[in-house]
């Protein structure tokens, strides 16, 4: 006669979290989230700099790729007072327009983010642009006047956007650099 063996199974355990490891988890999830923000709050304007610095360096790089592959001359156009700036396009002579009415030859216009301002647009000869506007043409062969942008924000941060004048090199510094003026005799 079979005899039957009867064994104790363990009772399985519960699969998944229990309502306070799921309330500890989400409370230093919050926190973390709380401390990265309030961080963040900080470096804004710094980002707010750089970003601008960037998208002006990145400008250059458009204007000059552009002006090579078109074969003709273009131009960047600053605005300093307006914080603003855009491209010009060369004229059927192939000649960069003086100023014209706003709408007529802005392209691709940039405005400088909320609290970051031009200082000035410096150039070589030791002459500097800080009103009202600066051209800077460069030629369908892709080399420009070598410039430098000055950038500052409402914090005194500073930063500069370097243009070099053959191949339009562009160089990116966290503070404010002065161009190497020309020796005079």
């Amino acid at each position: 006669m079979p005899t039957s063996r009867i064994t104790a199974r363990a009772r399985p355990e519960p699969a998944g979290f229990t309502l306070l490891e799921v309330l500890l988890v989400l409370g230093i999830l919050g926190l973390m989230a709380a401390l990265v923000s309030a961080r963040l709050d900080t470096m804004l304007p710094s980002f707010r700099i750089k970003a601008a610095a960037r998208e002006l360096a990145s400008t250059v790089a458009w204007v000059r790729s552009e002006s090579v592959g078109a074969g003709r001359p273009m131009a960047i156009r600053y605005d300093v007072d307006q914080g603003q700036y855009w491209v010009v396009t060369a004229n059927g002579a192939g000649a960069i327009p003086a100023r014209l009415e706003p709408p007529a030859e802005r392209f691709r216009m940039q405005s400088l983010p909320d609290g970051v301002r031009f200082q000035d647009v410096s150039f070589l000869n030791g002459q500097s642009a800080g009103a009202p506007t600066a051209t800077i043409p460069f030629t369908y062969l892709g080399a420009c006047e070598g410039h430098w942008i000055h950038l500052s924000d409402a914090d005194g941060a500073e930063m500069t956007v370097e243009v070099m004048p053959l191949g339009a090199q562009v160089n990116l510094y966290d503070s404010r650099k002065e161009p190497p003026h020309a020796a005079t005799p």
